[in-house]
């Protein structure tokens, strides 16, 4: 719920003087007394006072840097392991909070039938590592293995709670976008499938960018298929010596989300506009293909134009105005039409 990741950790100053950091897990029973939902940014220094009753009270002042979440949930475990450990000098006590966020709250991995127990296991790691919320997987083994547990280290619990679908096209309902991964890049606009984004370019778009986005790996042996390709809204490359660009999965991994994560401690303007919603993209395209083929086009080119259609879409990332101005166009121009083909 809301924009508190699942794992974060904290570092307390005692009041003699000395730190403590503790790492914690959300939980659903951790709504403390008086707490109200607000928003708050990644960054939140906040201060808990305990009082004679055994109730909690929060002073809050903000650094508004970072992508900000919604406060509704708050850990018990924050009230069991630390706030209970009392001043040596006794009396009322109180802890001062410096928060480090390291959840992208929207950002998943997806793989896509992956071959190897271990790289599941890698790509769980780096996945903790970098603050992703959660993991997808199409097809693949049907029981995880001991190599994956043990090399998924402390992200093991991301392949506890990993969800699995048959096929990648039931993520379109889970995810508001889907970007692709992909070793080989062709820049022609004729191939317009594959025309990438850089890992650095991905981490600005994705600043801007409402919702849920999976970073889509495919099989370590032969990628992602043309189909597969087609669904995706954005597809990102790693630049690399033309002569041997495929890196494995886990080394591209770690490269595509340690530039989601930089993105995210860069920052950006709190009062930002309302950007469209998974389902009003969708919508959207819905919209533009409907439009597409009513139109005298080449079959063909028609099929193009919807998937460069939903790339500038992703890539634009409009606001919810421009998304109502759009479908108003889109509405009206097919409005006319069917009524002239009558």
């Amino acid at each position: 719920p809301g924009g508190i990741p699942r794992y974060f950790s904290a570092t307390g100053d005692v009041g003699d003087g000395s730190m403590r950091t503790r790492s914690f897990k959300r939980t659903e029973e951790n709504i403390l007394p008086g707490v109200k939902a607000e928003p708050v940014p990644r960054n939140l220094k906040s201060m808990w006072v305990k009082s004679d009753n055994d109730r909690y009270s929060l002073r809050r002042h903000h650094t508004w840097r970072g992508r900000g979440g919604t406060l509704k949930t708050l850990l018990a475990s924050l009230q069991r392991e630390v706030l209970v450990e009392p001043l040596s000098g006794g009396g009322q006590f109180s802890y001062t909070f410096h928060l480090f966020y390291f959840s992208m709250a929207d950002v998943y991995v997806v793989l896509v039938e992956p071959l190897y127990q271990g790289n599941i296991g890698y790509l769980a790691r780096l996945s903790y590592n970098f603050g992703v919320r959660g993991m997808y997987m199409v097809g693949g083994p049907g029981e995880l293995t001991d190599e994956a547990i043990s090399r998924a280290m402390h992200g093991v619990w991301l392949l506890d709670e990993m969800k699995r679908v048959t096929h990648l096209k039931e993520l379109k309902s889970e995810l508001d976008f889907l970007v692709g991964t992909s070793a080989v890049s062709w820049f022609s606009q004729k191939k317009h499938e594959r025309i990438p984004l850089t890992p650095r370019e991905l981490g600005r778009w994705a600043l801007g960018v409402e919702g849920s986005v999976g970073i889509v790996f495919g099989r370590e042996d032969k990628g992602l298929s043309r189909e597969e390709i087609s669904m995706m809204d954005l597809m990102v490359t790693i630049p690399a010596n033309p002569s041997y660009p495929t890196l494995s999965i886990s080394h591209a991994a770690s490269i595509i989300l340690y530039e989601l994560h930089l993105a995210t401690l860069s920052g950006r303007p709190w009062r930002v506009p309302r950007k469209i919603t998974g389902y009003e993209k969708e919508a959207l395209i819905r919209q533009f293909s409907e439009l597409a083929d009513v139109l005298p086009i080449n079959p063909a080119r028609k099929g193009s134009a919807k998937v460069h259609f939903r790339r500038i879409i992703a890539r634009a990332s409009p606001t919810s105005w421009e998304f109502f101005s759009l479908m108003g166009v889109f509405s009206e121009a097919l409005r006319l039409i069917k009524e002239k083909g009558r």
